[in-house]
């Protein structure tokens, strides 16, 4: 199957989870309230964290050594699983010895005892761990079908339970953890069954373990300093504002990225065809990649923009109205960087994981900075504007290290009238597919 067909697959799957994802959003924010909204924003910051600084990305890097078939697939997938194994119980550890100090920290001042909730949401991260290992092996085999359906058996099991667990039974923050948790679970066990089980095991190759991790810890370092970026201005929130102002501003972040299912779409088969192509090809692939995106997603954009409003009033009600403003201070970013998404997937796929840690540092250091002064001054409005201005700065570098490295030029970025036809086309074919 082609790339482009693949990623219409994955598309469409994205369209039913962001469906999806919107009505557990609603759901949550319309039965918790915008204070308990905002412990709950609080609380995810946990398994976030967690996974940022903890999980070393083995995960993400077999799927390179897949696709280039340096080593057996199950042997790569049992070092996986059994370096998460090891990984997770020290996270856990760790966890549970600053458990007091951490807790202080994100719930300063907080009236609420919510420590049993902040116990039990570290039973997410095994579960995400091994969810993410299998969810990557099957994308490496590019058996989208069994990715997909990983990805749908969790949302749809998510909103099953919330149903039961938040309108039936009441059970608040505890039945969205819950939620969560078995949710997650059951799409982890969706993509083991369908692994060919006999071969898998709890095993340890040193050589391979060496050569995963040595790759993986480009991308270990690159999604800590991702994690910042995306969350950081969240964390430094919480000294200067209130929980439910926090609660605002992680749905603006969280209904911009809305967005980015369109390049998230393209990037999950982008990586691997990559990773399996010669330096040329993957070059071609990449262009042309970036500006189908970058048509789909400033389109996309534009109607979001206007609609937002209408949105958040319909689906969630008007105590949330300055998680607005919060949306459209974001969305230039969230615009730009999109597009530029394509580069990351070809600088992964084509073996230079490394260089993208060295783009990210100055454009992270640049939105903590400024996130720190802004949020003191105009809070989360501040916090916002720091967050866009430092996803456009990471793009604008990530697009100058992209021509340097292929030596092509901004122009070869630019959308054409010819990619504007072969789009339509594509689109027309998909929803006329007998029509000649």
């Amino acid at each position: 199957m082609s790339i482009s067909n693949h990623t219409y697959s994955i598309f469409l799957r994205d369209i039913f989870l962001t469906l999806c994802n919107l009505l557990v959003g609603i759901i949550i924010a319309r039965k918790l309230g915008t204070e308990f909204f905002g412990f709950w924003m609080i609380l995810m910051l946990v398994p976030s964290y967690a996974e940022a600084f903890g999980r070393i990305k083995v995960d993400v890097a077999s799927v390179y050594f897949i696709g280039k078939k340096k080593y057996n697939e199950f042997s790569i997938l049992n070092n996986v699983n059994t370096i998460g194994l090891l990984v997770t119980i020290f996270i856990i550890i760790v966890f549970l010895i600053f458990f007091e100090y951490i807790y202080k920290f994100l719930f300063v001042d907080i009236e609420y005892d919510l420590k049993n909730y902040v116990y039990i949401i570290i039973l997410q991260i095994p579960t995400q761990v091994f969810f993410l290992n299998y969810s990557y092996y099957h994308l490496a085999k590019e058996n989208i079908t069994v990715y997909n359906w990983m990805l749908i058996i969790k949302a749809i099991t998510n909103i099953i339970l919330l149903s039961i667990f938040l309108l039936l039974l009441n059970l608040n923050i505890l039945g969205v953890i819950m939620s969560l948790i078995i949710s997650t679970f059951s799409g982890l066990f969706y993509g083991f069954i369908n692994s060919n089980i006999s071969k898998v095991k709890l095993h340890l190759n040193i050589s391979e373990c060496k050569d995963l991790i040595r790759y993986s810890l480009n991308f270990y370092i690159s999604g800590i300093l991702a994690h910042f970026n995306d969350v950081g201005v969240r964390t430094l929130a919480i000294v200067f504002v209130s929980p439910v102002q926090i609660g605002f501003l992680a749905l603006g972040q969280n209904l911009s990225k809305l967005l980015n299912r369109i390049n998230d779409a393209l990037n999950a088969i982008l990586f691997s065809k990559v990773s399996k192509s010669n330096f040329e090809s993957a070059k071609d692939l990449t262009i042309k990649s970036f500006r189908m995106i970058s048509i789909l997603i400033f389109s996309s954009g534009i109607i979001f923009f206007v609609l937002i409003e209408h949105l958040v009033i319909l689906m969630y009600g008007a105590e949330f109205l300055e998680s607005i403003i919060i949306v459209k201070i974001i969305i230039p970013g969230v615009l730009i960087y999109g597009s530029t998404t394509t580069i990351i997937s070809f600088l992964n796929g084509v073996g230079m994981a490394s260089t993208i840690p060295k783009i990210q540092i100055i454009p992270i250091f640049f939105h903590l900075l400024v996130s720190y002064f802004l949020i003191g001054k105009y809070d989360i409005q501040g916090g916002a504007a720091a967050y866009s201005l430092g996803l456009i700065f990471y793009s604008l570098l990530l697009i100058r290290k992209f021509t340097i490295v292929t030596r092509c030029t901004v122009t070869d970025l630019i959308p054409t009238y010819y990619d504007f036809i072969l789009l339509k086309n594509f689109i027309n074919q998909k929803i006329n597919p007998q029509k000649k």
